[in-house]
This record gives C-alpha cells, structure tokens and sequence, in this order.
C-alpha cells in the first residue's frame, strides 16, 4: 500500500488493498469485498473528521476547478475512473492522474484540483477541517 505521491507529496493517491476478512493481520486502510458487499476503512487515525460529504459523479461533468487555502481534503472514490488533475498555483506545475475505484487521495491545502469523471461514479469527501464556502476560490484547470 505504497502511495503515488505528486507535487512534492502535496498530493498522494493510495490505492486499498482488497483483503480477505479472515487473514489475522490485515492493513489498517482497506477494502474487504464481502459476500454482502464491499466495506472499506477509508480512515483509522488520531485526526478529527470535521466534514464529510457524498459526491455523485457523473461522466462529462467535472467537479472541483478550485483551490482552498486552509483546507485539507480527502477523496475515497467508491466506484468509477476519473482524471484529477491538480497543481501548485505558485509554481504552475501540474500533474494528471488517472484514478479508479479503491483510490484513496489526498490533497493538502493551496493545491488547485478538479476530477473528471471518465465513468459515472460515487465519491466520498472527508476533511479535518468544517466546510466554508469562503475558503473555495475558483482555479480553472479544465
């Protein structure tokens, strides 16, 4: 369970071991594909979850094109494919990731971000920090 790490680590995306729920030692992140459907731990830690939201996603139809400045994000994507593409307003630099179900993301605050679903989909958003709307500031990307 390696993350890919992108702009310098300011963005990472772990992809969940699928595990078998009688194995004794198992990861603390995962997806365990039951007989009765999927159950995936998408967070096992100390930190607060101050905000979490459900994200439908929908083919042709990109979310995001923004950038918060003192918000840490988190995205499990539940079923589908996207295109994420994010990238450090100071610098320019961008990165285009693909990304499927069993990914988990994460994208640390500053960095501009928006997902392009290539399949029809469903998304979990979870943060350390409340929602505010004053802290979205429109960055065209697509």
């Amino acid at each position: 369970m390696t993350p890919r790490s992108y702009l310098d680590g300011r963005v990472t995306v772990t992809t969940l071991p699928a595990c078998d729920p009688a194995e004794a030692s198992q990861p603390p992140l995962k997806r365990l594909l039951l007989e009765k459907g999927e159950l995936a731990h998408i967070h096992n830690a100390d930190a607060p979850i101050m905000m979490i939201a459900y994200t439908e996603l929908r083919t042709g139809k990109p979310r995001g094109n923004h950038v918060h400045r003192r918000k840490h994000e988190w995205m499990y994507l539940i079923r589908g494919a996207c295109r994420l593409i994010v990238e450090d307003p100071d610098t320019g630099t961008r990165d285009e990731i693909r990304i499927r179900e069993g990914d988990l993301i994460s994208i640390a605050v500053g960095i501009a971000h928006v997902i392009d679903p290539l399949e029809d989909g469903h998304a979990i958003e979870f943060s350390p920090s409340r929602f505010d709307a004053t802290d979205t500031f429109p960055h065209p990307l697509l």
